[in-house]
């Protein structure tokens, strides 16, 4: 609740309704996926649990990936799966924001 009241003050502050800003991240999440759906999935799956490639449904891959580390495999590949060098800084983090919502380990 705390963060919803700053989020809406900062909002006010900047002049944007709060309905605004949930519609920006829902938006963002909708790219994110879309961007999964046409790249990832034929090697990840449509859950993420790595039909062909990682498994973005397990803790340990988590564990052992940081976000600069999936940013530069997602952009510069890694083994078969080819890299996607045209996609930007946002629409990488955007599939990242996507993949982290397979994790079973925060459900």
């Amino acid at each position: 609740m705390k963060a919803l009241l700053i989020a809406a003050a900062a909002g006010a502050l900047l002049g944007i309704g709060l309905s605004g800003a949930f519609s920006s991240e829902s938006a963002k999440w909708e790219r994110g996926k879309g961007l999964y759906s046409q790249q990832c999935e034929i090697y990840h799956g449509v859950k993420g649990d790595g039909e062909f490639a990682a498994d973005f449904t397990k803790a340990k891959f988590w564990q052992e990936n940081g976000v600069e580390e999936m940013a530069d495999v997602i952009k510069n590949a890694r083994g078969p799966i080819p890299g996607f060098v045209d996609l930007k800084p946002e629409e990488i983090q955007m599939v990242i924001d996507y993949i982290s919502t397979f994790r079973k380990d925060r459900k």
